[in-house]
């Protein structure tokens, strides 16, 4: 019994050349995927589910230089957090 937050991350590495409404877009389509996987899999509710796309807005701490391939590998990621719902007593 739980809420489910789906985040997607891009990288930066084509920033200033690509319009960020596009890069955010693509980030929300990779954090859904994960969620209709989920979902499929585990006949999960989807009403349990809030998918989120961070653009390039939210890169790991030490990878935020978007002229680095290493880095760039390690942001375009999706992230799932799970947030157990409190019961009654």
């Amino acid at each position: 019994n739980a809420y489910i937050i789906i985040e997607g991350n891009t990288d930066a590495s084509r920033k200033g050349i690509v319009p960020p409404d596009l890069v955010r877009q693509l980030s929300y389509d990779r954090a859904d995927a994960v969620r209709k996987a989920i979902m499929e899999k585990y006949q999960f509710d989807p009403n349990k589910f809030k998918v989120v796309g961070n653009g390039w807005d939210n890169p790991l701490p030490a990878c935020t230089d978007p002229s680095n391939a290493e880095h760039n590998k390690k942001n375009r990621r999706v992230e799932v957090k799970v947030f157990p719902l409190e019961t009654g007593s």
